[in-house]
């Protein structure tokens, strides 16, 4: 007699797994802190300090610089460290960088060149907290569940992205500037107690069978980058995105503002209505990923993390398409 084969258990719901929700609250919370200080710190330059165009500009390279520059190397350094710790530790330097603004503001010291100073800082340790994010996630979720936990993060990325800038225009207009970007410093502290409560056990750096340098490692992940078309493709979209962004955006604030009289709160909007294309993009992602006849199983592997990491930096505009890009496979 032929017997009916049991149904196949589904597997728990990550909205059980304490953890993972708690590293989600975390990585919402950062990336609002995020997209806010984006929008913010220019807001601030331009209507405290009556930034010139060259400033702004000088201010906007200095967010963008180290998600090129230091993303593949920040992605061989974190393999040799625990995780959980570098997130808080990224978490609680931005919210010192972006702390120290308001009250520097409130003593009328407040200059162009600390604004320079904390877009560096605060985009270098966001890069940190990011890379290190995406290698945590395989920790608290398990191999098998990687696609959906990143749809899930990816998802609720691309909401912060359409409320992240309408909350930091909304913000500056109705408590000014340096109180708006005070109120992005405890986003950071909110963000670091959510993955300081994390309780699952992190597994130690991989072993490596013999020494290597960091420049090795690094050439490594370019080698990967270079061998994934997708990868290499995902790079220059990012990197072009980010540049065209970024050229677009410094001169589009200064006209809107100080041509046509925006006030920030509506430019804030504005901003906003970009992430919705994201957002359409991280639901689409998991059941269209899903009926992909062969998943590649790399994700989560040390040499695809590395070339992930190589292809730019997966923050605000664009994050869709890079988390796209790295759950890809699950």
């Amino acid at each position: 007699a032929c017997h009916a084969a049991p149904a196949a258990i589904p597997p728990a719901s990550l909205l059980r797994n304490a953890a993972f929700v708690r590293l989600w609250g975390a990585q919402t919370v950062s990336t609002f802190g995020s997209l806010i200080t984006r929008a913010a710190l220019p807001f601030m330059a331009i209507l405290v300090l009556n930034a010139t165009p060259g400033q702004i500009a000088i201010l906007r390279a200095a967010d963008l610089v180290p998600g090129f520059l230091i993303g593949l190397v920040a992605g061989v350094f974190i393999d040799r460290l625990r995780r959980r710790p570098l997130m808080i530790a990224a978490d609680l330097g931005r919210a010192a960088l972006l702390g120290s603004i308001p009250l520097v503001a409130f003593t009328s010291h407040a200059r162009i060149e600390q604004l320079y100073l904390v877009a560096l800082l605060a985009s270098l340790l966001t890069v940190f907290f990011d890379v290190a994010e995406q290698s945590y996630i395989p920790a608290v979720v398990g191999r098998d569940r990687l696609l959906d936990a990143n749809s899930k993060l990816t998802a609720t990325q691309s909401i912060a992205e359409v409320g992240g800038f309408g909350i930091a225009g909304w913000l500056v207009q109705l408590f000014t500037a340096p109180v708006a970007i005070a109120i992005d410093a405890v986003t950071f502290l909110v963000s670091a107690v959510f993955v300081a409560t994390i309780r699952t056990p992190e597994p130690p750096p991989e072993p490596r069978t013999q020494p290597r340098g960091v420049w090795r490692e690094m050439i490594e992940g370019l080698s990967a980058l270079r061998a994934d078309a997708s990868l290499r493709t995902i790079g220059v979209s990012v990197a072009a995105f980010e540049c065209s962004f970024g050229i677009v955006g410094t001169v589009y604030s200064l006209y809107a503002l100080r041509e046509l009289g925006f006030m920030p709160g509506l430019l804030g909007l504005v901003y906003s209505v970009g992430g919705v294309s994201s957002l359409l993009a991280a639901v689409l992602a998991d059941p269209t990923l899903r009926r992909r006849p062969h998943h590649d199983r790399r994700a989560g592997s040390r040499d695809h993390r590395r070339s992930v990491h190589a292809a730019g930096p997966r923050r605000g505009y664009s994050g869709a398409a890079v988390a796209a890009g790295t759950a890809g496979c699950g």
